[in-house]
């Protein structure tokens, strides 16, 4: 679908991977999220049969063309989620305005792993086996 508009000089269309590749970004740009993940988000998409293209995003739109993006992450050890996720709905939902002026309806965000910090002594033992 994507989010379409139409202007006296005819029709604007913007694909839901655009919609995609800019929450993606805006996710990636907050700090203490370690990357995207696979899970919820690509697992509703391969239900839909489609979506945005970006891994751990997906674009989802209702029959009144209101948007609904689902993000899954990948966060460091020692944050605090529930603030990492409003920083990433509110930079997302900041960036599709910017962009596209578009209305979005949810942004969903499922924290779908921790990154743990690596032991010292960890490290050591695989360097020193090398």
């Amino acid at each position: 679908m994507g989010r379409d508009v139409s202007t006296e000089l005819g029709e604007i269309e913007v694909h839901d991977d655009v919609i995609s590749a800019i929450a993606s970004y805006e996710t990636s740009r907050i700090a203490g999220v370690v990357g995207m993940n696979e899970g919820i988000a690509d697992g509703i998409k391969k239900k839909l049969g489609g979506g945005g293209s970006s891994r751990g995003v997906v674009v989802r739109h209702d029959e009144y063309g209101k948007i609904f993006i689902d993000i899954s992450l990948v966060v460091v050890y020692g944050i605090n989620i529930p603030e990492l996720c409003r920083r990433v709905q509110e930079a997302v939902l900041s960036g599709l305005r910017t962009m596209l002026d578009a209305s979005v309806t949810q942004i969903n965000v499922h924290v779908q792993d921790v990154q743990f910090p690596e032991a010292e002594g960890e490290a050591n033992d695989e360097e020193g086996s090398k």
